[in-house]
């Protein structure tokens, strides 16, 4: 559905790959728009945004958001389990 509505302009892309494209279609060469270990604005202004396939930044997506709800899933057990405690030691 993402590729098919060209959702992040990914019609012309493939729909699964593991590289990321530049506006031409062609594998992005990142050395492009470094300048001493900076990422300088003008050169990317100049080559390209970054491209990535549908598959790609969907399991990207998924990843982050797995990732972090382990922390958000840490804090509430954490939370339930302390405030239990104090409210079985008070009675």
């Amino acid at each position: 559905m993402v590729t098919v509505t060209n959702v992040w302009n990914s019609a012309h892309l493939p729909i699964s790959g593991r590289t990321a494209f530049d506006n031409t279609g062609s594998p992005y060469i990142g050395q492009n728009i470094i300048t001493n270990g900076v990422l300088d604005p003008v050169k990317y202004a100049a080559y390209s945004p970054v491209f990535l396939p549908t598959t790609f930044a969907v399991i990207y997506g998924t990843s982050f958001a797995a990732f972090s709800s382990i922390f958000m899933h840490m804090f509430c057990k954490f939370l339930i389990f302390w405030t239990t405690n104090i409210f079985y030691h008070r009675f």
